[in-house]
């Protein structure tokens, strides 16, 4: 019994596996890969000495934000097939950078310390985007999404001498730093087995709200079409 068990369901996971995903009206993707955030330049010139960053003074002491442009991206979308070119997905998409910090400074008289420090900016997309087949071969595709951002800012930062202020600023928190954003990208997939594409995508992101190019990315990507 056991074993026609077992031959029943190896033949019915054959069977799904061979189907014709030309015939599949959903899929899901997963990519991941390195990304490029040009707003935690936070218009200010970067300096790293020995991989750690300078901390930035100001007025009333120091000021620790700055994270490295080069971060990592990682994507998840749930995608519907309209029509033979066109879908309709939801996806969620987060990306991450990092500035790592090494300093000694005096808050009224105190020694403050800080050593290896990884101060963190992440990103949170939630987006509804549309995505088009170029051609029939399902291959090579443009997409096109809004997104609602949801951005972590961590931070330490000095007071009028006598304050250190460790903090970690949100989109959806008290900062509400949460921005509404734009964008464009591009799906190749070079390499297909049973229902499974592998490729690549380059994405490129637009905050609307603020007026500001907020990153790109080109990453690799695993679809899987049900």
């Amino acid at each position: 019994m056991k074993n026609k068990i077992l031959i029943l369901t190896l033949v019915f996971v054959t069977l799904v596996s061979a189907q014709d995903k030309k015939n599949s009206r959903w899929n899901f993707t997963m990519s991941y890969g390195p990304q490029l955030n040009f707003f935690v330049k936070y218009d200010r010139t970067k300096e790293v000495k020995d991989g750690y960053f300078t901390p930035t003074t100001s007025p009333v002491g120091y000021e620790l934000y700055q994270k490295r442009t080069l971060g990592n991206h990682l994507g998840f979308a749930l995608n519907y097939r309209l029509s033979k070119k066109g879908s309709l997905g939801l996806s969620f998409e987060r990306a991450e950078n990092f500035g790592t910090y090494k300093v000694n400074f005096l808050v009224n008289g105190t020694l403050v310390r800080i050593r290896d420090i990884k101060l963190r900016h992440l990103n949170n997309y939630f987006e509804l985007n549309y995505k088009r087949n170029v051609k029939n071969n399902n291959q090579f595709f443009w997409q096109f999404g809004i997104y609602l951002l949801d951005p972590h800012q961590q931070e330490i930062s000095t007071e009028f001498d006598r304050i250190v202020s460790i903090k970690e600023r949100t989109g959806f928190g008290q900062s509400h730093l949460n921005e509404m954003g734009l964008r464009l990208g591009f799906d190749y997939y070079f390499y297909t087995s049973g229902k499974f594409d592998i490729g690549v995508t380059n994405n490129y992101y637009f905050t609307a709200t603020m007026g500001e190019f907020e990153s790109i990315n080109f990453n690799a990507i695993l679809k899987y079409n049900f």
